[in-house]
């Protein structure tokens, strides 16, 4: 192989790994939560109040 074949594939090698690198970024960074909802959680948590016999009487939450 020449020199300027050398050069030829590891030019392209590492374009192909830049390439793969920022796919494989978007599509596992597709499902995560934004830098804002992981400062404020906002947790879906009630605290039901029940009666004797069962039955909810009332929810609290913020």
């Amino acid at each position: 192989m020449t020199r300027k074949t050398k050069l030829w594939i590891i030019t392209v090698f590492i374009l192909v790994v830049t390439v793969g690198s920022i796919w494989v970024f978007s599509i596992i960074s597709t499902g995560l939560p934004s830098l804002e909802e992981l400062e404020n959680p906002r947790p879906a948590l009630a605290t039901k109040v029940y009666s004797a016999d069962g039955v909810v009487i009332d929810k609290f939450f913020e």
